[in-house]
Parts: C-alpha cells; sequence; structure tokens
C-alpha cells in the first residue's frame, strides 16, 4: 500500500466510523484525519485486540448488519475473552494455485466462503469439514466425498492423518495448506510420512483479521526446507517493530521484531484493521524476493508467549527449537519450556522434551543448555555458571490430545 493509499483509507476511517474517531481523539466537530509521509503514518495510535474487545461490535462495523457477510470469533487461547469480529469479504484466498480436485477437506471455521472460492474456480463446492471431536466420521465422509486436498489448522492434522491413512485417503492427498502456528521440523515429518504425495504449503492469519490471511505461500514447505515463508498479500501494509523501544525497523533481510499490519481491501469493508499490533514476532526473510518482488517473512513466535526475559538475557522459542534440531538422534524439536519465577530473583527452567530413544534426559539437559543460547554473548549454561538461574532441567513432555494450539513456552510465578 502506498502513502496515498493509507491516506485514502485513514480518513474513510475517520469519516464515518466511532471507533477510530475515538482511538485517534477526533473531536465530535473535527474533520477526518489525514497524513502526507511515513513518520506522520507512524505517530498513528496502536489497534489492539485489548481495545477491540472494548468495543461493541456495532461501534466497530463499518456497514449495516444486513451488508455484514458473517462474524468470526477468535479462539480465545491466550487467556482473554473471545473476540468477535464482523467480516464482509470473501475474495481472501485468490492467491492459491488452485488446481482441478474432487473434494477438500477442512478445519478453516467458515465453510461457505471456502466454497466460494471453489465455485469461482467453476469446480463443484465439495468441502468436508474436520470434526476433531470425530475424527473417524470425518475420514470416512472424506473417503466418501473423494478427497484429494487439505485446508487445515496444524493442530488438527494429527487428529485425522492416521484415520485418513487407514480409509486409505491420505495416499491420494495432493495438496495440504497448513495454518494456525508455526510448524517445527517434526511436525512436518509426521505430515510427510502419512501424505507422501502432497505438496505442503502455510499461509499466515488472525481470525478477527478482515483479509485475513495476510501472509501467503512464498513457497512450498519439506522437511528439506521447514521455514515457512510468506509474502504480504494485496491490500496490506505491514510494519515490523522493536520488542523493546516500539520503534519501526527497516524491513531487511534479518530483522526481528512485533508484526503490525494494515488490512484493507477496497470496499465492501465490514472493519479495516490500521496499524493492528498482532502479538506475532516476524522475520525478514529477505529484503525482495526474487519470485514475488516484495520483501518476505516468516513468524517465529509469539511475542508474549514465545520468550520470557531471563537474567541476563531472554530465552526465545525459535532458539530453544534450534537447540533441539542439533540433537536430531536423541529428540523432537517439539517441547514446553516451563520458566518458574520462585522470587528473589530465582528462575528455573524445566524443559520438556520427546525423547526419539531411550535417553538420560537430566544428562541431556547440560549439553542442551550449552547449545541455547540467551544472547550474542552468553548461552543459558553460561549464565547458570554465573549464578544468575538454576541449571536448566529436562523431562519428558506428556502425550495430549488437545484440540488446542500449543504454547510453548509458559511462566509460573511461584
Amino acid at each position: 500500500m502506498t502513502i496515498d493509499e493509507l491516506n485514502s483509507l485513514l480518513s474513510l476511517a475517520t469519516s464515518q466510523n466511532i471507533f477510530y474517531r475515538r482511538l485517534y481523539d477526533i473531536a465530535e466537530s473535527a474533520p477526518s484525519r489525514s497524513i502526507n509521509s511515513l513518520d506522520e503514518w507512524r505517530t498513528l495510535p496502536f489497534l489492539t485486540k485489548k481495545g477491540l474487545l472494548a468495543a461493541t461490535i456495532a461501534e466497530r462495523s463499518f456497514l449495516p448488519v444486513h451488508d455484514v457477510d458473517y462474524i468470526s470469533s477468535s479462539s480465545g487461547t491466550t487467556g482473554s475473552l473471545p473476540l468477535f469480529s464482523p467480516r464482509s469479504q470473501l475474495t481472501e484466498y485468490e492467491y492459491r494455485d488452485w488446481h482441478s480436485s474432487k473434494a477438500v477437506l477442512a478445519s478453516t471455521p467458515v465453510p461457505h466462503q471456502q466454497e466460494f472460492f471453489i465455485e469461482q474456480r467453476e469446480f463443484p463446492p465439495r468441502l468436508v469439514v474436520i470434526d476433531p471431536r470425530n475424527p473417524a466420521a470425518t475420514a470416512k465422509l472424506a473417503r466418501a466425498a473423494g478427497v484429494d486436498t487439505i485446508w487445515a489448522f496444524l493442530f488438527h492434522v494429527p487428529l485425522i492423518a492416521e484415520h485418513l491413512a487407514r480409509e486409505g485417503v491420505a495416499k491420494n492427498i495432493k495438496s495440504i495448506e497448513i495454518t494456525g502456528e508455526a510448524c517445527s521440523r517434526s511436525q512436518l515429518e509426521e505430515i510427510e510420512r502419512y501424505f507422501p504425495n502432497a505438496t505442503v504449503t502455510s499461509c499466515y492469519g488472525t481470525s478477527e483479521v478482515e483479509n485475513s490471511p495476510m501472509g501467503v505461500p512464498c513457497r512450498p514447505i519439506s522437511s528439506q526446507e521447514p521455514l515457512s515463508v510468506y509474502h504480504p498479500k494485496d491490500g496490506m501494509f505491514i510494519e515490523l517493530l522493536d520488542t523493546n523501544s516500539w520503534s519501526s525497523l527497516p524491513l531487511e533481510a534479518g530483522a526481528e521484531g512485533e508484526l503490525v499490519i494494515t488490512a484493507y481491501r477496497g470496499e465492501p469493508a465490514a472493519f479495516p484493521f490500521i496499524r493492528y499490533k498482532t502479538g506475532d514476532k516476524a522475520r525478514i526473510v529477505e529484503t525482495s524476493c526474487a519470485q514475488h518482488g516484495s520483501f518476505s517473512f516468516t513468524i517465529i513466535g509469539r511475542v508474549e508467549m514465545d520468550f520470557v526475559k531471563l537474567p541476563g538475557g531472554m530465552l526465545q522459542a525459535d532458539e530453544v527449537e534450534r537447540a533441539l534440531r542439533a540433537f536430531p538422534e536423541d529428540v523432537e524439536d517439539k517441547f514446553e519450556a516451563h520458566v518458574f519465577e520462585e522470587g528473589a530473583g530465582g528462575v528455573r527452567v524445566v524443559l520438556r522434551v520427546i525423547p526419539k530413544r531411550s535417553i538420560d534426559l537430566a544428562a541431556l539437559a547440560q549439553p542442551l543448555a550449552s547449545t541455547i543460547r540467551i544472547s550474542p554473548e552468553s548461552t543459558y549454561a553460561e549464565a547458570a555458571a554465573r549464578g544468575l538461574m538454576a541449571k536448566l532441567e529436562c523431562e519428558e513432555l506428556e502425550h495430549s490430545d488437545s484440540i488446542a494450539k500449543r504454547k510453548r513456552i509458559v511462566r509460573h510465578i511461584v
């Protein structure tokens, strides 16, 4: 989006919508707001989920209720209340390289939106919705429908994979698009094992944002190249914030910060998002993607849930994942890091992992701690040796049948 496009959006939002006039503290008699430069744009207050929750749908909607196509709800996995958001755009999946498909198996929350996309490509809108509590029945329906494509939340795939294989469906799957959370190498290897003939891609979005997904697949992912890389979709303006100073970062390869998005595809729009703090931490992969022209990025975790400050540094989920991959014979790269803050500056970290063989996890803790960096200057083991925190502990991660997203870092204040 250009400065002119951003200015037009800002003018639209502050001329007719009570939510944005209130957010920007615009007097009732004052005209709509405008900007002439990116520096002026960066002075606008951020839009946050907390701010959205504080307003009613009527205050947020740009459309009369009979023109709203559907209302989405967030999962509330971060512990906050679910957020209900009006949506009107149906043309949100045109980035897909669509192929002739017999039927699609999907866990995306709005089936009619997916059916509309398929119909636009002049194919029968045959779609089976995943029921995570009845995966066996889902697999039988998938076989009856002739499913050969899957669009699913990542945490639904393990629930249905074995059932699809048992029904003889898995070998027929030729395309899988996953979303909802970062895919670890071990999860990807499991997908490839069950679905050997499928091309796997990943998209990035959030349920509350109109024009989601905001990040569309830059290339397929595989166990040889497991990084999920996205480029911004049309109608998106992306900013990156330093998580300490909240200043804007240049979109250059290697830059890391909180992802801030502005999303507007044009009218009819139920609610354009302007400078929305997603809570996701992103890394710029390429300044200019050779295939798509624009920059590309990847999501490395949640700002609040995927890193925690430690004495002498910071424990980051992607760094723990990197360290676990240094021991491929011993453990998977799925984990939970439980950080216990025990008062008087005492910090203890218990890393729960999945062993691949019979190993002494207590003995593995020391080489892991020597591999995990908590700052450019220090590993976890070095910080523990200086008495900044307790030595790293390792335990086995218990199996869970939960259908929710996993939390990789969990804080406990004792």
